[in-house]
């Protein structure tokens, strides 16, 4: 009868070193592959009286006895003994499967902020502007990528001044979404006032810094990505936007949020023109056109993570 360093409750593994005798017997633990019930056994150590040698036997899951052959050869603990790369390879594909699992729970509490509600139509969008100019996907794949590592690297590097002005920044964005002449679409103003009357500020503002840390993990990158893509786009409607009316700064969000309340469009010469110079910015290093990238795509990217309802998301993913 083998035995394993590891073993099943609902869905994941438990280590048997992390276990004691009482949580064994309410967790009610199983064999992940014959799926019976197991007995655990603390480490201790084994004399041996003929040689007087004496090992240490690590804290263990033990199968109860069982003499039909059948059922015994049925599993892979019983019939074998597992190996330490064995037990590694298996903890290791746990771990990731709770990593996946985590981050589509994360990504879906993202989707609930107003700002992301059409996030596929955005990448479509990216994709197919960056594709025009450069005629072929792995081209838009370079510069997209190139766009990431670039807006990733600077964030990462102005990571604690973004969170040490946290309190700073959500006051400000308090009082934009606050302001009736910035914010006309009356969707978007009920949207808006609703999430003012339900968050706690000070709660939101400690949520914003550890969600901005953890996004800027390595484990979590790819959700980050995404969340880059979707300001590049809003970078390219609003420049665009601003190229054909004359725009200044603070006309930006009325006219941004007037197009997506699709009482403007946009003039699609002038959105090609903003992808050929985002394009030609990437490939030639331009330090000045590239700073501007840097900075609306840093702060769109950091409304969205504010916006979030996170304290909501987290207790529909508690549940």
């Amino acid at each position: 009868m083998q035995h394993a360093a590891s073993i099943k409750y609902g869905g994941l593994l438990v280590n048997a070193f992390d276990c004691d005798y009482e949580a064994f017997r309410n967790l009610g633990l199983t064999c992940p592959y014959c799926h019976e019930s197991v007995f655990l056994v603390q480490g201790h150590e084994r004399h041996y009286q003929k040689t007087s040698k004496i090992t240490e036997v690590a804290s263990h899951f033990c199968h109860r006895p069982d003499k039909n052959k059948d059922a015994i050869a049925l599993c892979e603990l019983r019939v074998r003994q597992i190996t330490s790369t064995e037990i590694q390879r298996r903890e290791t594909k746990s771990k990731n499967q709770r990593l996946q699992l985590f981050n589509r729970h994360l990504w879906s509490i993202l989707l609930t902020c107003y700002k992301l509600k059409d996030f596929e139509r955005k990448q479509q969008s990216l994709d197919g502007g960056f594709r025009s100019v450069c005629k072929s996907d792995p081209n838009v794949t370079v510069v997209k990528n190139a766009y990431k590592d670039f807006i990733i690297g600077h964030i990462s590097s102005y990571k604690n001044s973004i969170i040490s002005e946290a309190d700073f920044f959500f006051s400000d964005l308090m009082k934009k979404i606050s302001d009736d002449k910035l914010v006309l679409q009356e969707d978007l103003k009920a949207i808006l006032t609703l999430w003012r009357q339900r968050i706690d500020a000070k709660m939101q503002v400690e949520i914003y810094k550890e969600a901005v840390t953890c996004l800027l993990q390595k484990k979590h990158l790819p959700i980050f990505e995404k969340l880059i893509e979707a300001s590049l786009s809003n970078l390219v409607t609003i420049t665009a936007l601003s190229v054909d009316l004359n725009l200044g700064d603070s006309d930006r969000l009325q006219m941004y949020n007037s197009f997506f309340a699709g009482e403007i469009s946009l003039n699609q010469e002038t959105v090609l023109d903003v992808y050929q110079t985002l394009v030609e910015a990437m490939i030639e290093r331009d330090s000045e056109r590239l700073s501007t990238v840097y900075h609306f795509v840093r702060d769109d990217l950091l409304e969205t993570i504010a916006f979030t309802p996170w304290a909501e998301g987290f207790e529909k993913f508690s549940s």
